[in-house]
């Protein structure tokens, strides 16, 4: 079963791709509230917590995981952990 804790480090992981370095932990804090504060499906809100905090528009996202098996592979498992979430 996905929990919480799931989600948020593969929300992390996906940031830190995205950015080429580790969060700090402020860091993390701010992404999860991004996250929070989104509408929509949770593949929505966690797209547009990734662009808010990287500041890369939707489609630099989408060139930079095309161009990383790494960035491609760890956005696919942020997928595959929102999909089997079922928070409580």
């Amino acid at each position: 079963m996905t929990s919480k804790h799931d989600v948020v480090d593969a929300l992390r992981r996906a940031a830190e791709a995205l950015i080429g370095r580790s969060l700090t932990p402020d860091e993390v804090t701010q992404l999860i509230d991004l996250f929070n504060r989104a509408d929509g499906s949770y593949r929505e809100k966690a797209r547009e917590a990734l662009r808010r905090f990287t500041g890369l528009s939707e489609a630099q996202i989408r060139e930079k995981t095309a161009a990383s098996d790494n960035t491609d592979r760890v956005i696919t498992d942020l997928h595959d952990i929102l999909d089997k979430w079922k928070p409580k």
